[in-house]
């Protein structure tokens, strides 16, 4: 049986990926681009993976290197193909993917806020987790653990919800 709103036809996988980097509208991460189509169920991994790299071969997508990360964006070829075929993707296609980018971006944004760091110290891991809003930088803190593992946790956890132990500062000293 068929799966329910998953995009077939390699065609209209690579409409698709072209889509949602028009509606990311910068250059992202492999994760991101991941992150939207897969959350969106519209395709399969392999079918999104050789629909990528086509539009790679074939120039409607490009690469960038940010901070030592590969990121992808589509060419002037990508957007002129997508302005002229986007109503050939389904409706349900173009809603998802524009949902699952919001969401994405989101996520994108609230990365770029929170910056961690963890550096072997004497006497174990110091841990600085900081939280931007921005360019001001409105939360600093340091830690020192005994181990890396509890370093790694510490920084999952607070990038998890950094806001909510910010609040939770702000309640207890005000």
């Amino acid at each position: 049986m068929p799966d329910h709103g998953v995009l077939y036809d390699k065609k209209d996988v690579k409409l698709l990926i072209l889509y949602v980097l028009k509606c990311l509208d910068r250059p992202v991460p492999f994760e991101s681009l991941n992150n939207v189509i897969m959350a969106g169920g519209n395709a399969f991994y392999f079918d999104f993976a050789d629909s990528l790299n086509a539009l790679m071969e074939s120039g409607h997508v490009v690469t960038v290197s940010r901070d030592g990360e590969l990121r992808y964006l589509n060419s002037p070829l990508g957007n002129e193909t997508i302005t002229l075929l986007e109503q050939e993707l389904p409706f349900s296609a173009r809603q998802n993917a524009a949902s699952n980018t919001l969401i994405e971006l989101s996520r994108l944004k609230l990365e770029s806020e929170i910056k961690t760091q963890v550096t072997e110290a004497k006497n174990g891991f110091r841990v600085n987790c900081k939280m931007f809003d921005m360019s001001d930088e409105i939360f600093d803190f340091t830690l020192l653990v005994p181990t890396k593992k509890q370093a790694d946790l510490l920084v999952d956890s607070f990038r998890r919800d950094p806001v909510r132990l910010y609040q939770t500062v702000l309640d207890t000293l005000v």
